[in-house]
């Protein structure tokens, strides 16, 4: 299985708003990205996003600037406060060969940790980063990271 995990573009907190949008650097950055591994990206047939703003923004600069056919679902496993467990829940029960998620740190980093068993993989990933990972398995040092990329 291949995974791609994308970390959602800058999003600066702002009190005054109840959930952070992505900033123009953001939105520059994804789209940088995108625009690097448009041919990865284009072939995946499966996106799984956070349904937190910041993730859905990243995720509609992919679809702006790539010719995009995945299907497209919204899962609570993605959010920045959730835990391994839960997106290995969600795992079990996907039948597909190559999947993105768009999602939140510190869950980004913490997949990325737990999949290869290398405890420094996730430190890299800032906003917009995006990791590509060959899977055996949804499994602690089941994976083998091919490349991270960041802006």
């Amino acid at each position: 299985m291949q995974l791609y995990i994308l970390r959602h573009g800058d999003a600066p907190y702002n009190a005054l708003k109840r959930e952070r949008c992505l900033s123009a650097v953001g939105r520059t950055e994804t789209l940088r990205i995108a625009e690097r591994h448009a041919t990865e990206l284009a072939a995946v047939p499966l996106i799984v996003c956070s349904p937190v703003r910041r993730a859905r923004e990243t995720l509609a600069v992919l679809e702006q600037s790539l010719p995009v056919s995945a299907e497209v679902l919204f899962h609570d496993c993605l959010r920045s406060e959730s835990r391994i467990q839960a997106v290995e829940a969600f795992m079990d029960n996907l039948n597909a060969d190559v999947v993105l998620f768009v999602s939140h740190q510190p869950l980004v980093g913490q997949m990325l940790n737990y999949l290869t068993d290398q405890q420094s993989a996730g430190m890299a990933m800032g906003t917009s980063c995006l990791a590509h990972l060959d899977l055996i398995a949804f499994g602690r040092g089941c994976a083998s990271l091919r490349w991270l990329d960041c802006p």
